[in-house]
């Protein structure tokens, strides 16, 4: 049964269940996505930078567009630590979501069980077709509430983090 954390703000899930989220892998288990969804990749979250640099859903800094600035177009409107960094979400949040991505801050799991602070910060795991190179170690998207640039890293498997599913093309 979902507690309160779980029904606000998603399942948080470690490295091997992302991977279950879809046939991107030769794992075992329950498939946590539907028939024709995937785990995102490298390549989905690379496309979704670049459409919205593109398509000017970057932020403002000081006056002047600050193209790499796109963590606030995909973030909630609501939920965030407040910052006092400009283009960042936790700043003025009323100006939050412009793509309707949605991003709501529900932090994470740390790889020895504690939670960080919800409204710090989203992440998910992605599938980054490189993670066998780093035994342990996944790859991951990272928004902070004070940081205005999407943060690529690679961490622990043990962590949880929330996950994006996308629809495969033709199915």
């Amino acid at each position: 049964m979902p507690d309160e954390r779980h029904r606000k703000l998603g399942a948080l899930y470690n490295w091997s269940a992302a991977l279950r989220s879809g046939g991107q892998c030769d794992c075992f288990g329950a498939l946590i996505a539907p028939n024709g969804w995937n785990l995102s990749s490298s390549y989905d979250w690379a496309r979704l930078e670049l459409f919205l640099m593109d398509n000017n859903y970057y932020a403002y800094f000081a006056g002047d567009p600050y193209r790499a600035a796109i963590a606030k177009a995909l973030a909630s409107s609501s939920g965030w630590e407040d910052s006092i960094v400009e283009a960042t979400p936790g700043y003025n949040m009323t100006l939050n979501n412009r793509s309707l991505f949605n991003a709501i801050p529900a932090s994470s799991r740390h790889f020895e069980g504690s939670f960080g602070n919800v409204g710090n910060h989203a992440s998910w795991w992605r599938y980054g077709g490189f993670d066998s190179a780093y035994p342990g170690m996944g790859s991951c998207i990272i928004l902070n509430h004070d940081f205005a640039e999407i943060m690529h890293r690679m961490v622990s498997i043990k962590h949880g983090f929330s996950i994006r599913l996308v629809k495969l093309r033709g199915v």
